[in-house]
């Protein structure tokens, strides 16, 4: 499955906003009203008229994809309530165009996982928003600058994810908060909490807490390798990858291992990754950070096996 591609351009002076309208090119999105594109292979649809949905989304009670959203319930009319209802029904990677009739405008959601990032840029005439910055140059809005303090701070900590980008002007929106573009009178809501989701029930012993862990990661983990396809592991021999490698091999999933690593010790995880690997039973592709190999074009095959090794 490729990225989901979409941009949604919002008019900053509108008197009411309604859902938008769908439009064939990125260049059509600035307009008098709220308009979205979406590339041909990115999956959307409206529900119940309430909202438009883009992106993969699963039931929470089956773990299975859905074509479309079930319809909100009937007395959803703000778009913090479509919201909520949104996050209690399914899951997945999404993003969620709310209409509120209550005030005449829409809310934004973007699924609590983060799994896809929307991409805010505010210009004197529309609030944008996209699945890739690259996409507000196409609106026909100038391509926001490099912001250096912000690169600055991303090299320092590249592993910390922030609001803040690169660039000037842009913004991440937080996922699992409803943003309410032209109100800001009104801040956005939170509407994803995760006391809302812890069990409820007795306390079980340990056996009993590994069988619900394995029960819930084996579904979740097979409802995105049926809709993604094959799938390759980053494997560290730690818990998480582990975990993601058992889920995959309980539910009959084809998979394989990859592993980076430096020629530095520190950073070098492929003993670890191959012991994993060769306990499922699947290939373990290895590549070796090189900077050296930056310019240079480098034509080499992996090596047969269970386990493949190449300088990259």
């Amino acid at each position: 499955m490729k990225p989901l591609r979409f941009i949604l351009a919002v008019p900053r002076r509108a008197a009411n906003y309604s859902l938008p309208s769908i439009v064939e090119t990125p260049e059509q999105v600035c307009t008098a009203v709220p308009a979205l594109w979406c590339d041909s292979e990115t999956p959307w649809h409206f529900a119940n008229g309430r909202c438009c949905v883009i992106g993969v989304v699963f039931s929470r009670g089956t773990f299975r994809r859905l074509s479309s959203v079930v319809e909100p319930v009937p007395d959803c009319t703000t778009a913090g309530a479509t919201a909520r209802y949104l996050v209690t029904k399914v899951w997945g990677g999404y993003f969620a165009i709310i209409e509120d009739r209550s005030k005449g405008h829409i809310g934004l959601l973007v699924d609590p996982s983060g799994l896809l990032p929307v991409y805010h840029l505010a210009t004197p005439d529309h609030d944008l928003y996209a699945s890739d910055p690259r996409l507000f140059a196409r609106s026909g809005t100038p391509g926001p600058p490099v912001s250096y303090l912000a690169l600055h701070a991303h090299l320092l900590k590249p592993e910390l994810r922030r609001r803040v980008t690169c660039l000037e002007g842009v913004e991440e929106l937080a996922p699992g908060v409803l943003h309410l573009p032209g109100m800001p009178e009104e801040p956005p809501q939170a509407i994803w909490h995760a006391a809302d989701f812890l069990p409820s029930a007795q306390i079980l012993d340990f056996e009993e807490y590994a069988d619900q862990l394995k029960g819930l990661s084996t579904a979740v983990i097979q409802c995105w390798s049926e809709s993604l396809g094959k799938a390759s592991v980053a494997a560290s021999g730690g818990v998480d990858s582990s975990l993601i490698c058992a889920a995959l091999s309980h539910a009959d999933q084809r998979f394989d291992c990859v592993t980076l690593a430096t020629l530095d010790p520190t950073g070098d995880e492929r003993i670890y990754a191959r012991r994993v690997a060769d306990w499922f039973d699947v290939r373990c592709a290895e590549r070796v950070y090189d900077p050296g190999g930056v310019g240079r074009k480098t034509d080499q095959s992996a090596g047969a096996g269970s386990t493949s090794s190449a300088r990259d």
